[in-house]
């Protein structure tokens, strides 16, 4: 028969402790991860949905990683630049 200490059973309950916390917080960062994904995707579909819609007007704009930049034309009073950045 095994015999165990008092000592080896908490060891064995710090080992377990520090495993499970460790598994936690992989799964937190993970989660994290993959939400800051969707949201990024989320982002990206709905700038160039309205990207698209402003060109279709005939205002010429670009897409930029960090946002949106649409030059004004003169005839609605324009003659310049708006950047509109992202999150």
């Amino acid at each position: 028969m095994f015999r165990f200490t008092i000592r080896d059973v908490l060891w064995l309950t710090v080992v377990v402790a520090l495993a499970i916390a460790l598994w936690l917080e992989r799964q937190r960062s993970v989660r994290d991860l993959l939400r800051e994904q969707r949201e990024t995707a989320l982002w990206t579909s709905r700038s160039e949905a309205a990207l698209s819609a402003i060109k279709a007007r005939g205002v010429p704009a670009s897409w930029y990683e960090r946002g949106v930049a649409v030059t004004v034309p003169d005839e609605y009073g324009g003659g310049y630049t708006r950047v509109c950045p992202g999150q």
